[in-house]
C-alpha cells in the first residue's frame, strides 16, 4: 500500500478522484509536473493523492472561512495551495550569486569543522 493509500485510510478520507478539482489537479500537474503525475499513476496511487488534496483543499476552505475570511477568497488562496506552480524563472546571475553564497558559507562550516578537530586533538 502506497503513501496516499494509506494516509486516505488513516484520515478516512472519501474517494475524491471524481470531483472537479481532482480534474483541475490533474491537468495542471499534466503542464507543470508530468514527472510526478506518470509516478503516481504507475503507482496506482494517482487516485488516492487527488482525494487527498481536494479533500484537504475543502478542509482548508472551512477553516479560512470559519476564520472569517469570504468564501471566494479562501477558494482561491486554498486552490493557489493546492495546484502546483510552475517554477519561476531564475536570472543567471541571481543563480551564480546563490551559488557562490552556498560556496562560501559551505567553505567557512569546512573550516570551522576542521578548527574543531584540531583542537580536539590539543
Amino acid at each position: 500500500m502506497g503513501y496516499w493509500t494509506s494516509t486516505m485510510e488513516r484520515f478516512k478520507i472519501i474517494d475524491r478522484s471524481n470531483h472537479p478539482w481532482a480534474d483541475t489537479l490533474t491537468q495542471a500537474l499534466a503542464q507543470v509536473e508530468p514527472e510526478t503525475l506518470a509516478e503516481l499513476t504507475a503507482s496506482g496511487e494517482l487516485n488516492a493523492f487527488l482525494s487527498c488534496k481536494v479533500d484537504e483543499c475543502m478542509k482548508s476552505i472551512r477553516s479560512m472561512e470559519s476564520q472569517g475570511m469570504d468564501h471566494d477568497e479562501a477558494k482561491e488562496c486554498a486552490f493557489e495551495s493546492m495546484l502546483p506552480k510552475e517554477p519561476e524563472d531564475v536570472e543567471d546571475w541571481e543563480q551564480e550569486g546563490a551559488e557562490a553564497d552556498a560556496v562560501d558559507a559551505f567553505s567557512k562550516w569546512i573550516e570551522s569543522d576542521a578548527r574543531s578537530d584540531s583542537d580536539m586533538e590539543d
